[in-house]
């Protein structure tokens, strides 16, 4: 078992006590059992007076676009045959919701989440939740239109991001690396209390994250708990030189899968959006 005691010796050691941190854990990656599970996890770091976020993400609120006009070109949806063959019934989104996508998100997020002291982002499908002293700095600015800007609070704060037993393909700052290098998010549709709502949702397909590790490596710092691999980036950093590789090379980010639709969209740009798409019916 490894011990709370373990947990905290290591975060000392990786230099995040006192620092905002978004973390991707796999709890199985520990191989022996933590102490207190992802709970106990979760206290180590508030014990070190971290601030913890994690991606909320829930698909759980996706919903069909209405008409036409919200469904621009090069959206990773074709010519959204699959939107209009399924009828989706959505819940309505509010930042108090607890619902989390667990299987894309894991144990350790929805602990974070669930957490009794946690807040959560303005986003339907694609919220952070964080927990500590600066979680409502970090995620005060998340907007349906500004889903990664969570992530440029972190770099601002001088933060971190931890991959606890995972590899660059669950790093989601990555995707606002996309953004930053000129990329524009795909467009989703969701529902909050006043109805049917446009918002940015995530970037390319993510499988091929791990081949901006070479672009990354003189960044990483990484220490080994139990059996686990911790890999600790400083985010800001992270992602300006990920978008750097990106705009040297569009095609870094593109999965093996040749015809994948997010991938070969978003190399090109991600979707094509007119200026009046936001108040378009």
């Amino acid at each position: 078992m490894i011990a709370r005691n373990e947990l905290e010796q290591a975060l000392k050691q990786a230099g995040l006590g006192g620092t905002c941190v978004c973390v991707h854990a796999s709890m199985r990656s520990f191989g022996d059992r933590v102490d207190g599970g992802a709970q106990g996890l979760l206290d180590a770091f508030l014990m070190q007076k971290c601030t913890v976020m994690t991606p909320a993400f829930s698909y759980h609120y996706l919903c069909n676009p209405v008409t036409d006009a919200q469904m621009p070109r090069r959206n990773a949806a074709g010519n959204y045959a699959w939107y209009r063959e399924h009828t989706l019934t959505p819940g309505i989104y509010d930042i108090n919701s607890k619902e989390l996508s667990l299987e894309d998100m894991g144990v350790f997020a929805r602990t974070v989440l669930m957490h009794e002291n946690s807040m959560r982002g303005n986003h339907p499908l694609n919220s952070f939740a964080a927990v500590g002293e600066k979680a409502g700095a970090l995620l005060a600015s998340q907007t349906w239109q500004d889903v990664y800007a969570p992530f440029r609070q972190l770099c601002g704060m001088d933060g971190f991001v931890l991959m606890m037993g995972t590899d660059l393909t669950s790093a989601t700052i990555l995707h606002y690396a996309e953004q930053l290098s000129g990329r524009t998010p795909f467009v989703r549709w969701a529902k909050d209390g006043h109805g049917q709502v446009r918002c940015f949702s995530e970037g390319g397909c993510s499988n091929g994250f791990e081949q901006l590790a070479a672009s990354l490596e003189h960044l990483e710092k990484r220490i080994m708990v139990g059996n686990s691999i911790w890999r600790i980036y400083p985010a800001r950093q992270m992602s300006k030189c990920a978008a750097d590789a990106i705009c040297q090379d569009p095609m870094i980010t593109h999965c093996e899968k040749t015809a994948c639709m997010r991938c070969n969209d978003a190399v090109l740009g991600g979707p094509i959006l007119p200026e009046d798409f936001w108040t378009r019916i």
